[in-house]
């Protein structure tokens, strides 16, 4: 049938009768820790056999890769090593005490890296880590590169004045002259003035509740770190890291660091990485894509006809996403899950971190034009942004399709007026998300609510998650929490005192794991079912879109060919339309 707004329904109670049914399958579940889920996965939103199948083979490939790296520990630790192993192992079946699998894994448990072979070893049936080839991650310039280019490439802004609690000062910016990483004539007046200077502040972690895993206290990092962009030269500047002070509190147990400072400086960089790591994983990726999916679908399905174009229109971009936040909810933010183990904090301050951060994340705000301006890093300031560039080339066809397929169904305002299952869905949908949703009075104000659902579940969601291989996937660029002290004035700087920050080699390839196996891609941002619109004018549309999507994926791979680091995430052909991992 059709699909048609409800008051043009050939056939009303019907159409009220269908839509009573799937409230009862589609109910929102607010009893584990205050989320907003389904209470229960309907089946047409189920995982089907060929995701199942894809699925387990990533997580064999993984399984089989620990296995592996495990092996190549043992070995590492050579004849005498080995035989002890086996001697404490005899030791415990004698005393009954022997448990085969915890001690095939006891040469890595809890045990930190003696060195950075130790995470090398880890890959024997993976693929290198971007952030680990060359070992790039310790170089200044690939740390400055993440904040533009990463996995949670949505943190710096532009500042026209430091906060009175990161006081640095004209000196501080010696550290990195001396470093090479500016010129003798850069000034931070002058790159404040010019629109060149950018704060990245951690500070929402401050109040997170440092966490333990089997045992082992971690740490929680809230810095602030500076960069500068740095003049263009033939045509391209560069973003540079200028000062790191590893808490929110300036004073002498929280200096602030340079690149000049040697052990202290790749140690504030860490914590940088760390604290970075932890906002990816609870805030970009859980909080701001799949909870708040979740709750558009959920209340989508609640308050819209099946036979309504709106929710026709979202259907397959919610593909797999229910699902995917089922799993989410028994191995992730469950208690031992992954973000109880692997991240800084509690679970439970975890948890009052990502519903603190979606309360402050309106849904009008979410777009890619809006959110690059509310941070002020939609102007000159930085010439080089690949996730800001690529994700603005994306947005602005899709931004077209959507108008394009709204204005089919909605000509006047007087059309959005009527429909009062569109303003059911509004209510409930701003309600589930903790957070006003936008008004909704004009045709434009239906487009953008839609486009902005639509951003979150393929552009920027890709952004995220399919970049976290590369950079979290290696513990030394990227740990997911702090398991050693941070710099200060009376700690150690040195090689040793930083693997000690970074994650034993047990979670290491928990992490590793995790990582490769979100990295499944089951549909493309552009492609729809065939016979799924059941309207013959939404055909050009999808075609209009297609060709629009693959322009810019030539226009992405130009730009790739001038960047120092290709950044291959938001390529069209490999933006999904749902959320599914």
């Amino acid at each position: 049938m059709r699909p048609s707004l409800p008051q043009h329904a050939v056939d009303a109670r019907r159409r009220a009768d269908r839509l009573r049914d799937a409230r009862a399958r589609y109910r929102l579940d607010t009893s584990y820790r205050g989320y907003k889920l389904a209470a229960e996965v309907p089946d047409a939103d189920r995982f089907d056999a060929s995701f199942i199948a894809e699925a387990a083979e990533l997580m064999i490939t993984a399984a089989s890769n620990a296995a592996a790296s495990r092996l190549s520990v043992w070995l590492a630790l050579g004849v005498e090593g080995v035989a002890a192993r086996a001697r404490a192992l005899l030791a415990s079946v004698a005393r009954g005490r022997a448990d085969p699998g915890r001690d095939a894994d006891a040469p890595t448990r809890g045990r930190h890296p003696l060195q950075l072979e130790d995470y090398e070893r880890m890959y024997s049936l993976l693929p290198t880590p971007a952030s680990m080839r060359g070992r790039r991650w310790r170089e200044d310039w690939y740390f400055a590169w993440q904040r533009l280019a990463g996995c949670n490439p949505i943190m710096i802004e532009r500042v026209t004045a430091l906060p009175d609690h990161f006081p640095v000062e004209e000196r501080h910016l010696g550290g990195a002259r001396v470093r090479g990483l500016v010129g003798d004539d850069e000034r931070l007046a002058a790159a404040r003035a010019e629109g060149r200077l950018f704060l990245v502040d951690h500070g929402a972690l401050a109040s997170v509740p440092p966490g333990h895993t089997d045992g082992r206290p971690k740490r929680v990092p809230a810095p602030l770190s500076l960069y500068l962009y740095t003049r263009p030269a033939a045509g391209a500047g560069r973003l540079v890291p200028v000062a790191i002070q590893c808490g929110q509190t300036p004073g002498p147990e929280t200096p602030i660091y340079t690149p000049a400072d040697g052990g202290a400086w790749a140690m504030a960089k860490c914590a940088v990485q760390i604290a970075d790591a932890n906002f990816q994983g609870v805030v970009s990726h859980l909080g701001y894509c799949h909870l708040i999916m979740e709750s558009v679908i959920v209340t989508a399905h609640r308050q819209l006809s099946a036979d309504h174009p709106l929710l026709r229109l979202l259907i397959p971009h919610a593909r797999f996403t229910l699902a995917s936040n089922e799993v989410m909810r028994r191995s992730i933010i469950s208690e031992n899950g992954n973000m109880d183990r692997l991240q800084s904090g509690t679970l439970a301050g975890s948890t009052e971190l990502v519903q603190g951060c979606l309360a402050r994340y309106p849904l009008s705000r979410v777009d890619a034009p809006t959110s690059f301006r509310d941070r002020g890093v939609d102007g000159e300031g930085i010439t080089d942004y690949p996730f800001r560039d690529d994700a603005l080339d994306s947005w602005a066809p899709l931004l077209r399709f959507v108008r394009a397929y709204v204005e089919l169904y909605y000509r006047a305002p007087a059309d959005v007026a009527a429909d009062h299952e569109l303003r059911a869905w509004v209510r409930e949908l701003g309600d589930s998300v903790h957070s006003p949703c936008e008004r909704m009075e004009t045709v434009e104000d239906v487009v953008m609510l839609i486009a902005r659902a639509l951003y979150t579940c393929s552009i920027f969601h890709a952004a995220i998650n399919y970049s976290s291989y590369d950079f979290l996937g290696y513990p030394p660029n990227m740990s997911a929490a702090a398991w050693g002290p941070l710099p200060g004035p009376q700690a150690p700087a040195d090689e040793r005192a930083l693997l000690r920050m970074m994650a034993p080699l047990d979670l290491s390839l928990e992490t590793i794991s995790l990582m490769y196996t979100i990295g499944a891609r089951h549909n493309r941002l552009g492609e729809y079912p065939a016979g799924h619109f059941q309207d013959p004018a939404v055909q050009p549309l999808i075609t209009r879109f297609r060709r629009e999507l693959d322009a810019v994926e030539e226009r992405v791979k130009a730009r790739n060919n001038a960047r120092p680091i290709a950044y291959e995430y938001l390529l069209p052909s490999r933006i999904t339309a749902s959320i599914h991992v």
